[in-house]
């Protein structure tokens, strides 16, 4: 029977009519009245908002029987309700609700079947004789809070795996640093296409693979700067779409859906290509035997008050690029943990379990957003969300030349190498050398300083590791242009930050040197610093 317009119930008791219809017929908080077997006998609307169906449609069901569907999708929570019906009033623990028809055998809401979190309380209701007769139970909407814990978590434990594959990153630069610069000299010594000069390169071609994988890392620590611009990403799309079809293969369809008038994104074009690219190919593994991989992308805005796909996603106006595969899909407890560097789940050897960690890294450095939605047996489906663009399009900007440094011929130099690994200062020292050249290397700041200040004229370059024991190698060549020496510097780095990008190009005279380097590099490297220190152009 309807009681009121907001209370709807199927008993007849007087008493517990006007308790409900006095204090919680209009509650915002979710009720249900459940009789001594169990039985669903009473909601309110708030109820019916809560699980995505009409108060009414929940209480004709005379089979609700809210024991046996918690018996049946989370025992957990039902052996805390029997302490209700044991006579005591609690606080459920929050629990993940989710009801699929295969537990009711009815149909359920879209609500239900994707669950949510929720917070309870249970109390009894007795009748004269001091018998439970009824529970009523309160439930409120959790989801959002635990979703923003648990991205804080997600948030905190990518922090602390961003700087490890920052810090592994470097040490590993510093390292190919020696590999690859020992290699260019044997190289350049060897007779070509004899075997000696071949193993050479094979060492080289190894330590390339190598630097691939830290500026893997480097990327997933965010410290890899995209190079921003107005992207066209219709446009992108295709294109990309177009070369991916190919290495897919027949087995893996790609079907491309895009919207009309897709707005445009800001980003790096090659980093956006990538995890496209990466996502399709994880959508390919997720499917050995084959099956379609589809791409859609779409205009989306999310206005304040309205749910967003993650709680931490800002209102505004995006792009939401989805890649989705019918493939074998993930459990939660993977899809969890998906986006850490180094989990997979693929067997030893197919992959490194840096894909996707990559893919999170790129879409984070574009100040957007990733989610992965997937059942076991239902397929994936990759949502990125990326800020819709606010820069203008380079199209219609007037061009203007980009000033460019020539590598003119040089002569010997003076060189000051500054740098706290043992193996970087030797082996620059010895391409120096081997480019005719004078090298002095020392391991930190309070050296190098003792020998600029005894003589400001006797070096003709500095070359300086950005990171070193005491400070930033740029903290050096800032002071040093403060003091007026104005000799030409290289700042080596194993990963350009927006932040160390920004200093080096407000430094006079100073270059970015890229770890690893090899000695043609260096060399190049030493023309165009010394050029543009003297103002070439």
């Amino acid at each position: 029977m309807v009681v009121s317009d907001s209370l709807h119930l199927r008993l007849a008791d007087d008493q517990v009519m006007s308790w409900l219809v006095r204090g919680l017929g209009t509650a915002p908080v979710a009720l249900a009245l459940v009789d001594s077997t169990g039985v669903l006998v009473g909601v309110n609307e708030a109820l019916g908002r809560l699980i995505g169906m009409p108060a009414e449609r929940v209480l004709s069901d005379t089979a609700v029987n809210v024991r046996e569907i918690l018996r049946r999708s989370r025992p957990d929570a039902l052996r805390e309700l029997e302490r209700a019906y044991a006579g005591e009033s609690l606080d459920l623990p929050e629990f993940f609700l989710q009801i699929q028809a295969s537990v009711t055998g009815k149909a359920t809401s879209d609500r239900l079947s994707r669950g949510f979190w929720v917070w309870a309380r249970a109390w009894p209701l007795r009748d004269d004789e001091g018998a439970v007769r009824y529970i009523a139970i309160l439930m409120d909407d959790v989801t959002e809070r635990r979703e923003l814990e648990a991205l804080l978590v997600q948030a905190q434990k990518m922090e602390a795996i961003s700087t490890m594959a920052g810090g592994l990153a470097h040490d590993v630069n510093n390292i190919l640093s020696g590999v690859v610069g020992y290699a260019s000299l044997l190289a350049s010594r060897l007779a070509r296409g004899s075997t000696d000069h071949e193993a050479a390169m094979t060492i080289l071609d190894s330590a390339d693979r190598a630097a691939n994988l830290a500026n893997q890392l480097m990327t997933i620590a965010r410290r890899s700067a995209p190079q921003r611009a107005v992207i066209d990403l219709g446009d992108a799309l295709s294109r990309t779409t177009a070369l991916l079809a190919r290495t897919l293969g027949s087995d893996h369809p790609l079907r491309l859906d895009l919207a009309p008038e897709l707005a445009d994104v800001e980003g790096d074009r090659p980093m956006l290509e990538q995890v496209l690219t990466n996502l399709c190919l994880n959508a390919r593994d997720s499917m050995p035997e084959g099956g379609p991989v589809s791409i859609r992308a779409r205009n989306r805005r999310f206005a304040a008050g309205e749910r967003r796909p993650l709680a931490n996603m800002p209102v505004g106006e995006y792009v939401q690029l989805d890649v989705i595969d019918e493939g074998v899909g993930m459990t939660p407890e993977v899809a969890a943990r998906i986006f850490e560097p180094f989990f997979t789940t693929k067997p030893m050897g197919p992959g490194t379990g840096l894909g996707l960690a990559v893919v999170h890294g790129i879409v984070k450095a574009h100040r957007g957003f990733i989610t992965a939605v997937s059942a076991p047996g239902e397929g994936s489906v990759f949502s990125v969300f990326l800020p819709r663009a606010r820069m203008v399009p380079i199209s219609q900007v007037a061009p203007v030349p980009a000033p460019t440094v020539q590598a003119e011929p040089i002569g010997p130099l003076s060189v000051l190498v500054i740098d706290d690994e043992a193996i970087v200062r030797r082996v620059l020292s010895e391409m120096l050398a081997r480019l005719g050249h004078q090298a002095v290397a020392v391991d930190g700041m309070e050296p190098a300083m003792d020998l600029l200040m005894r003589d400001r004229s006797r070096f003709d370059v500095l070359i300086v590791d950005v990171f070193l024991p005491e400070k930033s190698g740029l903290e050096l060549v800032e002071a040093l242009r403060r003091a007026e020496f104005d000799l030409p510097v290289l700042v080596c780095t194993g990963y350009t930050s927006p932040e160390v990008q920004a200093r080096v190009q407000a430094l006079a005279g100073t270059l970015i040197l890229p770890k690893p380097f090899n000695v043609d590099v260096l060399k190049e490297a030493l023309a165009r610093v010394v050029s543009y220190a003297q103002g070439g152009a």
